[in-house]
């Protein structure tokens, strides 16, 4: 028997990745979205056929009880939709960044904990397959021991008001959390904050670009984060220093040295035909965003545990913290961090 699914968040989020997704497992139904515009969450349930609207997830959960909700509202709303839903027993596939302080945050996790439902926080780099692909690589050993690690993770400035609002926005909410979570899949130790510089390119309200540097007990990664490439789209690289060996990662293409020896991968396949000057792949696709989803759809039906649960968000939530802190003066260590095994959104 297939699981229902509630959509809490009817905006591009919501339409343009997490119901695409749960349309997508076979089996998934979405029974309801719950959205405060009464135009928009209608509109959505008539262009996917979707049987239930309501304009709050108390109301949704209320009356459907689906066994899984998924958050898509912007951060600021994240905390009472998730505890409505963990207290009425339900699964959930949280949007990024958990919550926007660590109490928030800590209050969350306690509440899935007490209910014992699944939970995941929809973090994205580490679903890529060649993301997926390097952190093998790393694990098997490849690269000999890890040194470290560097990313640029920038993105266009976003076209929604709130992420340009104090309590719910700025660069390293939206951006930074994906950054750190793939960062403890490849290391797997414990962070630090070590410096945080944050920059306002174009605001005064929020930083709009930051650079981060976090120290893995001895191994170093600094991430670069901004809203800088506004006609230039998404540039999203990693860098990966070892003593045998490095690897540039992004999306598309996966390239390095290991030993010695050239390697190349384009979304996580290797050249069908290599002749040096010219490289055939196979033709395929990556939907990192299906792919969390099914993942976490998939361990809530088989008992897995989940990748990045609960707990994960509410590491990353107190790094945010800090680096915050940080950036106003006031250093303070990053807390451990797990190992990888209204407004529209």
């Amino acid at each position: 028997m297939g699981l229902t699914v509630g959509i809490i968040g009817g905006g591009a989020v919501a339409t343009g990745y997490h119901i695409p997704a749960f349309e997508a497992h076979p089996e998934t139904r979405i029974a309801a979205v719950a959205d405060l515009d009464e135009e928009r969450r209608e509109h959505v349930a008539d262009e996917h056929g979707i049987p239930a609207t309501y304009s709050d997830a108390e109301t949704l959960l209320a009356n459907e009880s689906p066994d899984l909700v998924s958050i898509c509202t912007p951060p600021n709303a994240h905390r009472g939709p998730f505890l409505h839903a963990v207290r009425n027993d339900c699964h959930v596939f949280c949007e990024k960044p958990l919550a926007t302080s660590p109490e928030a945050a800590r209050e969350m996790a306690r509440a899935a904990d007490e209910a014992g439902v699944k939970t995941q926080v929809g973090y994205l780099h580490r679903y890529y397959a060649n993301y997926q692909r390097a952190a093998k690589m790393v694990d098997s050993g490849l690269l000999g021991r890890l040194v470290e690690a560097n990313t640029t993770h920038h993105a266009p400035p976003p076209n929604k008001q709130w992420y340009f609002r104090p309590d719910a926005g700025g660069v390293v909410r939206d951006l930074l959390p994906h950054v750190i979570d793939f960062g403890t899949a490849v290391f797997g130790e414990r962070p630090e904050l070590r410096n945080c510089r944050m920059r306002y390119l174009s605001q005064d309200d929020v930083a709009d670009a930051a650079t981060v540097q976090l120290d893995f007990d001895g191994a170093t990664m600094t991430a670069s984060v901004g809203w800088t490439q506004s006609n230039a789209g998404f540039l999203s690289r990693t860098v990966l220093v070892g003593t045998q060996g490095w690897l540039s990662v992004d999306p598309d293409e996966l390239t390095g040295q290991i030993n010695g020896r050239r390697v190349k991968f384009h979304r996580g396949r290797p050249p069908l035909l290599d002749l040096r000057l010219v490289e055939i792949f196979p033709a395929v696709e990556d939907d990192a965003h299906e792919t969390r989803i099914h993942d976490f759809v998939d361990r809530v039906r088989d008992g897995r545990p989940p990748r990045t649960p609960v707990e994960q968000g509410v590491a990353i939530t107190e790094i945010i913290e800090a680096c915050h802190e940080m950036a106003d003066g006031e250093a303070k260590h990053a807390p451990e961090l797990a190992h990888a095994t209204g407004e529209e959104r």
